[in-house]
């Protein structure tokens, strides 16, 4: 089942079974895939919380590879607008 959609400015949480940690945590523009927005490091386990610091309405797609540099990715998610715009 693909995840809901992040929502701007609150906790999304990322999750995924298997792999070789450590693990890399990538948001990519849905537009230019090879366009690295975000990049988080390190992850040990097959669990991220990101707070989703993108604007509303930015289309993005959610990455993950491990330390053998295979990777799997969700399609498009757009992100939702909420009342909170202070981390964008």
């Amino acid at each position: 089942n693909p995840p809901r959609p992040p929502v701007q400015c609150e906790a999304f949480e990322f999750t995924w079974r298997g792999g070789t940690a450590p693990f890399v945590f990538s948001v990519l523009s849905d537009q230019s895939s090879s366009t690295t927005l975000e990049q988080f490091s390190g992850i040990t386990t097959g669990f991220y919380r990101w707070t989703a610091d993108i604007a509303a309405g930015t289309s993005i797609v959610l990455q993950i590879a491990d330390a053998t540099g295979a990777s799997v990715g969700t399609g498009p998610l757009t992100v939702q607008a909420s009342s909170d715009s202070g981390c964008v």
